[in-house]
């Protein structure tokens, strides 16, 4: 048996634990173009990106995930889209199933997490999204799931009902949008001071969201581009970050351990087996990290 070892790191003050909302619904799986656009696996993540899942798809079929419920086929993010994306169609459209539908999930002003993907209910360019106006994390839950989507007779749907109706073998992304603030960063690396500011203002929003979430069988995504969403849901949000990881056994592989925590790490492997592992070979690996010149990602001059 191995197992790595993370090094915390002394670049950040350590808040206190706090307890996880979802304890199945933790692993970090993976990372997009940027830290912020990164994903975190509920559930049987694994299942999701892999197929294994369910078995929707023909032959050797890429995986489909409908974004906003195949928007453009269908009104955005609506029970319709959501259901029509799922099951192939609807009496006058016919393509294949999604493996999985994506949805964005706001806040109204009551609280209540809607479908939706824009902050305010109406305004685009081209129209719409809705008829009705403001932002939606100001205006009652009332007005918001009465808002009729581009003209489609659909309404904005709360996030239950939009679960209730994608069939438990079809897997589902669910996206974090801002939950009300202008001074949240998007696609943005914070660190420090700046991320724990806004965990603390993400930290209701999510545990909502997974709360609902951890009431449905399906296997989940969570993602958003905002860093301080998706770091309040790590497996020790407490925690600062790794500034060592050390692998034994012999093994050059990270085994989906600590995948966000760990985007900086500085990696080091030893054929040492873990139960061989004392302070001595611990020693040996905190001195060849101690040789390491780190650049947390930036480019060194020449």
């Amino acid at each position: 048996m191995c197992e790595p070892t993370a090094v915390p790191s002394s670049r950040r003050p350590v808040p206190s634990p706090e307890p996880s909302a979802v304890t199945r619904r933790a692993a970090v799986v993976g990372v997009g173009a940027t830290v912020a656009g990164g994903v975190v696996g509920l559930n049987r993540v694994a299942d999701l990106q892999t197929g294994a899942a369910s078995d929707r798809r023909r032959g050797d079929d890429p995986r489909v995930i409908a974004h906003r419920g195949f928007a453009g086929v269908y009104p955005e993010n609506t029970v319709a889209a959501v259901r029509g994306a799922a099951r192939g169609g609807t009496d006058d459209r016919d393509h294949r199933p999604a493996d999985a539908v994506e949805i964005d999930v706001v806040p109204t002003g009551d609280g209540d997490l809607v479908v939706f993907h824009d902050s305010r209910l109406s305004g685009r360019e081209d129209g719409g999204p809705t008829d009705a106006e403001g932002l939606v994390w100001e205006r009652p839950t009332e007005v918001v799931t009465a808002a009729e989507v581009l003209d489609s007779g659909e309404t904005v749907p709360l996030l239950t009902e939009a679960l209730d109706a994608v069939p438990t073998d079809v897997g589902v992304n669910v996206e974090l949008k801002n939950p009300g603030g202008s001074d949240l960063a998007f696609d943005t690396k914070l660190d420090g001071a700046a991320l724990e500011e806004q965990k603390d203002h993400w930290r209701p929003f999510t545990r909502s969201v997974l709360d609902v979430l951890d009431a449905y069988p399906h296997d989940v995504l969570l993602s958003s581009f905002y860093e301080a969403a998706l770091a309040t849901r790590l497996y020790a949000p407490g925690a600062p970050d790794t500034d060592l990881l050390v692998r034994t056994s012999g093994e050059q592989r990270l085994s989906n351990f600590l995948l966000w925590e760990a985007a900086y790490a500085e990696l080091v492997f030893t054929d040492v087996l873990w139960p061989d592992f004392d302070r001595h070979e611990l020693a040996r690996c905190v001195a060849t990290y101690q040789q390491r010149h780190r650049r947390f990602g930036k480019v060194a001059k020449a």
